[in-house]
């Protein structure tokens, strides 16, 4: 039985391609660990704003006119507009490891295809050398049966030119 080279590329191409989807999947959970702690930091940023406005505003009709006068109220916008700063960067920071993450999905599906076509590969060829191995038993069953055949042909000749016929015999 002579092995095809596939024989013993495939399950080595396998082996690679089931190490680069490890791979892929390992970096998608760590794409998809830092999208979900960016967007947590978002929403973070998000609620720390609004708890600052509304403290800021409860203070400001506590204390009224009197509440510290425009130094503070500057003070205070200052700080909104830093966070709001700070929650757009955060904002443009989760859309880019959205799409990351969007990417390191798309290369684990890439990579479970290519183990998945590696695998449907190696069964064809083994289906092949099956389909190979059964034509080769065949053909031997038949010369086998041939051989067999012919031998019976050859003694049941051999057999009938020995005898003579009955009505020949004299009498």
């Amino acid at each position: 039985l002579m092995s095809h080279p596939s024989d013993t590329l495939l399950p080595a191409l396998l082996q690679l391609a089931q190490t680069e989807r490890d791979r892929a999947a390992s970096a998608l959970r760590a794409a998809e660990a830092q999208a979900a702690q960016a967007l947590a930091q978002a929403r973070d940023l998000h609620s720390y704003r609004s708890d600052q406005d509304q403290r800021w505003l409860a203070r400001f009709q506590q204390a009224g006119s009197q509440a510290g006068g425009p130094e503070l109220l500057d003070c205070h916008r200052n700080f909104g507009q830093r966070l709001d700063q700070a929650i757009g960067l955060q904002t443009s920071h989760v859309h880019q490891l959205d799409q990351r993450l969007q990417q390191a999905r798309a290369a684990l599906l890439a990579r479970e295809q290519r183990v998945a076509a590696v695998r449907k590969l190696m069964g064809r060829r083994r289906a092949q050398q099956q389909q190979i191995e059964q034509r080769r038993d065949q053909r031997s069953t038949d010369e086998a049966a041939q051989r067999v055949h012919s031998q019976k042909s050859g003694q049941s000749a051999g057999q009938n030119s020995g005898q003579t016929p009955l009505n020949t015999l004299p009498g």
